[in-house]
C-alpha cells in the first residue's frame, strides 16, 4: 500500500535536513510496519518491519519504543489517512448540504483513492485491534465522524444509511469479485444520490421518498 501521506514532499521541504530524515525514517517503519503485518499478521517483530524498513533495530526503536506503541501508530497514520483523502474530495462549490459525507463516499469508492486500505484487509485490521487502546481509538474515531457528519445539515437517518453503505461497498471489495469498477462506480453514484435530500431518488420500479 502506498500514499498514505499527502503532499508529503512540499511538508518536508520547508524541514530542516536532520528533521527531513527523522520524517523519512519514520514514514519507511510505518509502510513497512502494515506491509510485514499484512503478511505476517500476529506474528510480525519488530525486527521485521525494521529489516523491512531498511533500519536497524535501534534504530526503529528510537522512533518506537516497544511494538504496541508502533502498531498504535499505524492506526492512527491509517485514520489521518482516510481523513485526508475524505477533505480532499469535498467539493466546497456544492451549495447544499452533505459537502462532507459525499467527500467520505467518494474517498471510499473512487478508483484513485488509497483511503480502502482502511476498510479492504482484515488480516491488517485483525491483527491491530488487539493492541490495547485501539478499539477506544476507534470508536473515538467513528464517534468523531459522526459530530462531523451530524453537522453537515443532513437529517441523522440519511447520513447513517449512506455512511454504512458507502463502508459496506467499500468493505466488500476485498471478497466480491461480482464488484468490477464499473459496478463500483454505478453505486457510487447512487449512494451519492441518496444525499440530496431536496428531491426523489427514482429506480426502474417507481419513485422512493427524497
Amino acid at each position: 500500500m502506498v500514499g498514505y501521506n499527502i503532499g508529503e514532499d512540499d511538508h518536508q521541504s520547508h524541514m530542516p535536513p536532520m528533521t527531513r530524515n527523522t520524517e523519512r525514517t519514520r514514514r519507511a517503519v510505518l509502510n513497512a510496519a502494515v506491509e510485514v503485518v499484512q503478511q505476517e499478521g500476529t506474528g510480525a517483530t519488530l525486527g521485521a518491519i525494521a529489516s523491512r524498513a531498511g533500519v536497524s533495530k535501534g534504530g526503529l526503536l528510537h522512533h518506537f519504543r516497544t511494538r504496541e506503541e508502533l502498531l498504535t501508530a499505524v492506526v492512527h497514520d491509517l485514520l489521518e489517512t482516510l481523513q485526508q483523502q475524505v477533505f480532499l474530495r469535498v467539493d466546497l462549490s456544492e451549495n447544499r448540504p452533505g459537502k462532507l459525507l459525499r467527500g467520505y463516499v467518494r474517498a471510499l469508492l473512487e478508483d484513485d483513492s488509497n483511503a480502502l486500505t482502511h476498510f479492504d484487509d482484515t488480516s491488517l485490521w485483525g491483527t491491530l485491534a488487539v493492541i490495547p487502546g485501539v478499539s477506544e481509538i476507534l470508536q473515538a474515531d467513528a464517534e468523531s465522524w459522526r459530530s462531523k457528519f451530524a453537522g453537515d445539515g443532513l437529517h441523522l437517518d440519511r447520513i447513517l444509511v449512506v455512511q454504512h453503505a458507502a463502508e459496506g461497498l467499500a468493505g466488500a471489495l476485498c471478497w466480491d469479485t461480482a464488484l468490477t469498477p464499473d459496478v463500483v462506480r454505478q453505486a457510487r453514484e447512487a449512494i451519492l444520490a441518496l444525499t440530496d435530500q431536496n428531491g426523489p431518488l427514482a429506480d426502474q420500479n417507481g419513485p422512493l421518498a427524497g
